[in-house]
């Protein structure tokens, strides 16, 4: 998950499907805030890995990273802005880019996130 700095993405997009066995999570932000985060909800995300990066921006482009050197299958939005993530997925350098199937992609990502 890219970014997990507040409550609802890491219970409920982490913890909550890493223990339906829907996924095998790995977290992409600032450590020391998503530990923060973590603690003060008592949630126990002692044996889900993190991946260190500075801000919102740095994540997404680091989860893009891990996707390309076969260290994830998905990204899933955290707590950062839609147009954060969709930079690094997009970028012609880097990013996750296919034909126009990255385009339905963002349209059905903008619709979830407008569901919440």
């Amino acid at each position: 998950m890219v970014h997990p700095c507040d409550e609802t993405p890491l219970r409920c997009g982490v913890l909550d499907s890493a223990s339906a066995g829907i996924i095998r999570p790995i977290l992409v932000g600032p450590e020391g805030k998503i530990r923060d985060t973590a603690d003060t909800h008592g949630l126990d995300i002692a044996r889900i890995e993190i991946v260190d990066a500075p801000h919102s921006e740095a994540a997404a482009a680091k989860a893009v990273e891990l996707i390309h050197a076969a260290h994830g299958e998905m990204l899933m939005k955290g707590s950062l802005h839609t147009d954060e993530l969709m930079c690094s997925i997009t970028a012609k350098a880097g990013g996750l880019r296919m034909d126009r199937a990255t385009t339905r992609h963002r349209h059905l990502i903008d619709h979830l996130v407008s569901a919440q």
